[in-house]
């Protein structure tokens, strides 16, 4: 491993004279820093920033409401997040393809009705395994 390591090294330290360019900014090429003037990288980001809280909720909180609201045994509650990063999972090598079928916009609009309808339903399941399905189907809505 460290003849390897030594090796490796030796390499990299041979290419960077090679790889990094030799132009550097000017002085008079210095950019101040400016906020994006298009309000679409905002809607991006707060998209992001929904999806995002949407999968921490399911991460950090699921099994403790299976376990806690509804009653569900430990290796039960754990199947809560199983299912909904499984389907999430699976649901991602398709996203190419239903982009391309259904369009960027309408999968966008489907997936999040399907997400807010899993998190609804699993909100309101009277039952640990109805609400394990409605985070698969949350997982199924927040993947793409």
């Amino acid at each position: 491993a460290s003849v390897v390591t030594a090796l490796a090294f030796a390499a990299i330290a041979a290419a960077v004279p090679h790889i990094v360019a030799e132009n550097k900014p000017r002085a008079a090429e210095h950019h101040k820093f400016a906020l994006p003037a298009n309000p679409l990288v905002y809607l991006i980001g707060l998209m992001a920033l929904l999806t995002m809280i949407s999968e921490g909720a399911v991460l950090d909180w699921a099994a403790l409401y299976l376990r806690q609201e509804l009653g569900a045994d430990l290796a039960v509650a754990g199947l809560a997040y199983a299912a909904f990063s499984g389907v999430m999972a699976i649901m991602r090598f398709f996203g190419d393809g239903v982009r391309n079928r259904f369009g960027a916009v309408m999968t966008l609009r489907g997936s999040a009705i399907v997400a807010a309808a899993g998190m609804l339903i699993a909100g309101l399941s009277p039952s640990p395994w109805l609400a394990i399905s409605a985070f698969a189907l949350c997982g199924f809505g927040i993947a793409n």
